[in-house]
């Protein structure tokens, strides 16, 4: 595999008739993907040419490539908003992927134009930090996927259907739907930030002990070394079994982290401190882009 497949026929969803390939979640055979408590999500089959994706109680997916669209074959009585939420959540993230374009679990914003990614393990608060510094005048860009690709020497970003979805608590403090009731549909209006740059990847994380920590919020900035193992752990991925594909991966990120600079963003949690971790955020980003500007200017 040399580079990303751009096909837009990946980006489509057709439904369709009959069975899937037979399959055995207890097989070594099978991907399993799992949420954070170890419970099954999504399973992953490879059958000859075709990569399949089966979703417990929503059905099974053969993911497209550049010159077919994504076909799914629901389980009976699945309601349509359910297939095209999760095709859009995690089929189509791990689709790109497959094919070649290296996907982030991110949500992630604009800040004076860059995008800025939000990595996080789920519950976190990934979700709560992005819609907070939208409400500050930082647009929306992605929830759930950053997608990136490498054309060339050139980084590019690429932008995929989202909704955001915010647990409860956060939902009544913004005011905002819950996650109960956002659903991903596809119909995404072109984006003017389309073309926007990458400008920043902050990985969050809890303090372990809030009660004994004396600040909100820590921002760190970290080598491309030290970014590594902890920006690799929120990386979509079909599988690890093609050696080509596994090098290539490896690849992207080194050089995306070579790039890109990635902030360690450890604060208290609480919905009171949102004020304090996001101008932090902001802050953070916005010094670290000034910092490259005059960098470049000349002596």
């Amino acid at each position: 595999m040399t580079g990303p497949d751009t096909g837009r026929h990946v980006m489509e969803l057709r439904f369709a008739t009959g069975n899937p390939p037979d399959w055995d979640p207890a097989s070594p055979e099978i991907e399993v993907w799992a949420d954070r408590y170890g419970n099954p999500c999504a399973y992953g089959q490879i059958v000859g040419e075709e990569s399949w994706m089966h979703v417990p109680r929503v059905g099974s997916y053969l993911l497209g490539d550049s010159g077919r669209p994504t076909l799914v074959l629901p389980l009976a009585s699945v309601p349509e908003w359910l297939v095209l939420d999760t095709f859009y959540r995690t089929v189509l993230p791990t689709t790109l992927q497959l094919r070649g374009s290296e996907v982030l679990h991110a949500s992630a914003v604009l800040v004076d134009g860059g995008v800025v990614a939000l990595c996080a393990h789920s519950e976190t608060g990934k979700s709560t930090l992005a819609y907070a510094l939208q409400e500050q005048g930082h647009p929306l860009y992605a929830d759930d996927a950053v997608v990136f690709e490498f054309e060339g020497d050139r980084l590019r970003l690429r932008q995929v259907p989202f909704s955001i979805r915010l647990r409860r608590p956060s939902a009544e403090h913004f005011g905002a739907p819950s996650r109960e009731s956002t659903r991903v549909t596809g119909e995404m209006a072109p984006s003017r930030h389309s073309q926007a740059n990458f400008a920043a990847i902050c990985v969050l994380e809890r303090f372990e002990d809030a009660e004994e920590s004396g600040s909100v919020v820590e921002v760190s900035r970290l080598e491309p070394a030290e970014a590594f193992p902890l920006v690799l752990p929120h990386a979509y991925c079909f599988t690890l079994r093609f050696p080509e594909r596994k090098a290539l991966m490896m690849r992207q990120y080194l050089d995306l982290l070579r790039r890109v600079p990635v902030f360690r963003v450890a604060f208290r949690p609480g919905l009171h401190n949102l004020p304090q971790i996001t101008c932090a955020i902001v802050s953070a980003v916005q010094a670290d882009r000034g910092a490259t500007a005059d960098a470049l200017l000349p002596a």
